[in-house]
């Protein structure tokens, strides 16, 4: 109850006030059976609970394809971090050399696991972010030539 009153409600000196939905942090409390539970808006939607990362194999050498890991975390937790949290076990326990992922897998967290295995084939299949305003100009609109220099 001290957890719901702290996160949920301002105190004054002669009232009590609810908090506004910008005020509460992603991971306050959103159910007393489930403490570890979290809010999150992604893609304009919202969603309470948890989030998954499921990695499997997938090569067409197998005749089999497994699932070789499975994470559960508050929503709240980026996939970034669930990727950098996993990839060093993985790696370890299956010889991992290649990963495929698609674009909201990258990030700082995952850089710098990767970072430390310069032989480790990482491809990500897109680039995370929002989708640019087709109002204005944006990096693919133009050609961009490098040199030595």
């Amino acid at each position: 109850m001290k957890r719901i009153f702290s996160e949920h409600f301002n105190p004054t000196e002669n009232d009590i006030h609810l908090k506004e939905n910008k005020e509460l942090s992603s991971d306050s409390l959103q159910s007393v059976d489930d403490l570890e539970a979290s809010f999150r808006t992604k893609g304009g939607e919202n969603y309470k609970g948890f989030v998954a990362n499921v990695s499997e194999t997938c090569s067409s050498e197998n005749d089999v394809q497994l699932i070789t890991n499975i994470q559960v975390e508050p929503n709240n937790v980026d996939d970034d971090q669930m990727l950098a949290n996993a990839l060093p076990e993985l790696i370890e326990r299956t010889d991992l050399n290649k990963l495929r992922v698609d674009g909201g897998y990258g990030g700082e967290d995952s850089d710098k696991v990767l970072s430390e295995r310069p032989s480790f084939v990482f491809i990500q299949t897109a680039i995370r972010g929002a989708k640019p305003d087709p109002n204005k100009f944006h990096n693919s609109d133009f050609d961009v030539e490098q040199d030595e220099r």
